[in-house]
């Protein structure tokens, strides 16, 4: 169960940190207005997929624990 929250703060903590270097490139001007929202729904996207397949891991060995 830690490891799936470690592993989930692994992935929340990249994903602060690209939505850092996308907020830098816009504040910059080398990315527009659209791209940075496109760019931050897809980490959002991709972040709430990795955490659900984290998730099913889990759900997955605790049912193979109970299963033995």
């Amino acid at each position: 169960n830690q490891t799936v929250e470690d592993k989930k703060n692994i992935v929340r903590n990249h994903r602060d940190d690209i939505r850092k270097k996308i907020k830098t490139q816009f504040d910059e001007k080398t990315m527009t207005e659209d791209d940075k929202y496109r760019v931050e729904k897809d980490i959002d996207t991709i972040s709430q997929k990795v955490s659900a397949q984290l998730l099913e891991i889990k759900e997955s060995k605790e049912k193979e624990i109970m299963e033995v």
